[in-house]
């Protein structure tokens, strides 16, 4: 499975990715919006992770454009 980890703190990703790494999930990194929406217009990936405070561009603003459902949660 690949994963796409839209997310501005590197520490948080690089946990999000140890853990995912346990089910032997392949991740990959945007840390800006736009860098995650150039890369999910490009990539290939099962599910993208979007944080949704990211500065300038938030998740929302990333998903929209690639027609990809967002569906957010507090944990």
């Amino acid at each position: 499975m690949q994963v796409l980890i839209v997310e501005d703190d590197a520490e948080l990703a690089a946990a999000i990715a140890d853990y995912l790494s346990l089910f032997e999930v392949e991740c990959d990194f945007a840390y800006s919006g736009s860098a995650g929406l150039e890369m999910a217009r490009h990539g290939s990936f099962d599910i993208i992770i979007l944080d949704l405070m990211l500065p300038k561009m938030n998740g929302f603003s990333v998903a929209r454009p690639c027609g990809i459902r967002a569906t957010a949660s507090r944990y």
